[in-house]
């Protein structure tokens, strides 16, 4: 389940996945809740659904190689590899450097997707917002 604060800070992505949200509980999907949770206004994954969430980022994912670049896991989930490298240099996904390259496993990049942190980016990137919504219009 996909929980929202509806008072957040101007911020694009809340209003779009405020305005679905809502507009999914007219169409009687009764899953989804707007209530005040992040300190930082962003979006989080109920605590039942963190593993359906996980599920489902994998699954996502499962057509690519176990071990990749950090320029590929840019490409793939849609950031800047700039921004995918600070994350690493953050230690907030996991890398290991070879010969100058940064070498990421699938799996650290499906424990970014599904952290907290990931939830509390304002501008997400559309794969990252479709992941999301995928998961949110299943439930």
């Amino acid at each position: 389940m996909l929980i929202c604060n509806p008072k957040a800070r101007n911020s694009r992505t809340t209003s779009v996945l405020c305005l679905l949200i809502r507009e999914a509980e007219f169409k009687n999907i009764h899953n989804h809740v707007c209530k005040n949770l992040f300190y930082k206004n962003a979006f989080t994954i109920a605590d039942g659904s963190q593993k359906d969430f996980r599920n489902h980022s994998e699954r996502r994912l499962r057509y690519f190689p176990d071990a990749l670049t950090a320029d590929k896991a840019a490409e793939i989930i849609g950031y800047a590899p700039h921004t995918v490298l600070s994350y690493i240099r953050q230690k907030r996904i996991f890398a290991v450097q070879i010969s100058g390259k940064y070498i990421l496993p699938k799996t650290a990049l499906v424990d970014f997707l599904t952290d907290d942190f990931a939830f509390e980016i304002v501008h997400k990137s559309m794969w990252h917002m479709n992941t999301i919504l995928l998961f949110v219009e299943k439930e």
